[in-house]
Order: C-alpha cells, then structure tokens, then sequence
C-alpha cells in the first residue's frame, strides 16, 4: 500500500478498520454463557441464593466466595464472554466452576458453598 497517495478519510477508515481488528484478535473468540437457572420460576429464583462471577483473580486465603474477583453476571440474562474464561456460579448451596469452552461449559469442580476450599484452589490452578 502507497500510504502517501491515500486521502485523509482513506486512512482514517483503514485505522478504525486495524483498531478492530486488533481488539477483536486481543478479544478471541466469544462463547455463550447463561447460569444453569437462566430460566427457573421466579419461586426459585427467589427462594435461593443465586450468582454467578466471571474470574479474573482469586484469593486462595480465602474459603468463600468473597476468593473470586471478577465481574457479576446477571443471572436471568444471556451472556457473550471470552472462550477459555472461568465462571463461578452458585444456586442455593451449591457452587460449580466451569472453564467456557465452543463446546460450552467445561465443569473444574463442584462443591456445597459452606466447604468450597478444594474448588477455590481447582480456580486458582485453571486461571
């Protein structure tokens, strides 16, 4: 390309264009992720505790789920996030970790949210 013979719109259009594409190759591919109670009655929802986090950082001194950093992802929605992310989510008292994956939701590990320890360093370890 003959960068000097460009007008100035044309290289402003191919900059948006390499600033897209940058991001969106710093980004990788994007997977769905929807909480394993997206759907359930508004009983359910209400009746027990309910959230999900996709991890960024994690605290191994800790022994809940104040161990994860990251952000909250609303329960009742549908969610785009990146493919390889770890997501913690929790229904009542169970919790599940899960690596996301084209194929969906890989588990890491599992546990009752008044003995998370193991599941806490399984996340440390998958990030």
């Amino acid at each position: 390309m003959e960068f000097k013979e460009m007008s100035l719109e044309e290289l402003e259009a191919l900059r948006t264009a390499i600033s897209e594409e940058i991001a969106r190759r710093k980004q990788g591919k994007m997977v769905l992720y929807t909480h394993d109670c997206k759907d359930a009655a508004r009983h359910h929802l209400g009746k027990y505790k309910h959230w999900a986090k996709l991890i960024k950082s994690v605290d191994v001194t800790k022994t809940n789920g104040y161990a994860f950093g990251g952000e909250f992802l609303k329960v009742t929605d549908e969610h785009m996030v990146p493919e390889g992310s770890v997501i913690v989510e929790v229904c009542g008292d169970d919790i599940v970790a899960y690596r996301m994956t084209s194929d969906g939701a890989e588990v890491i590990s599992k546990a009752k949210t008044n003995a998370m320890s193991s599941l806490i360093q399984e996340v440390a370890k998958a990030l």
